[in-house]
């Protein structure tokens, strides 16, 4: 499961790999944050996205869903094929915006050294099976 910290996403090795240009829906995974934050905030009342940006500066988007618990919001990020279309590194970021389309909150660009997914969001590197 990947977790934020403040607003660093921290990725598991295990959940670094997203999955390859030849799937479709075959990958789940779940992001966990505390629904309070820091600042003291409750983040219950937003709603998830998970940006994503390729290595050729394309741009995409994922609705993600949200199960709020007491403690912390569960995010479940169902992969499409859209999502691995792209061979190589994806940088990722989750945003929280209110009922407007305000953006409200956001992890914050980072690069951890993990394998395949780390935090411009965070890296995913793809296989290149074609090669």
């Amino acid at each position: 499961m990947i977790t934020v910290v403040g607003r660093k996403l921290v990725i598991p090795e295990k959940d670094s790999q997203i999955g390859t240009t030849y799937d479709n829906n075959s990958e789940v995974r779940h992001i966990r944050l505390n629904r309070i934050t820091a600042g003291g905030v409750d983040l219950a009342n937003l709603r998830f996205k998970l940006d994503l940006e390729y290595e050729d500066a394309i741009l995409d988007t994922c609705l993600l869903d949200a199960e709020t618990q007491e403690a912390y919001i569960l995010l479940t990020w169902s992969i499409p094929a859209a999502c691995v279309s792209h061979k190589g590194t994806v940088w990722i970021a989750v945003r929280a915006y209110d009922e407007n389309g305000t953006i409200k909150w956001a992890t914050n660009p980072g690069m951890e050294d993990i394998r395949y997914l780390m935090g411009k969001h965070t890296k995913a590197i793809l296989p290149n099976l074609n090669s």
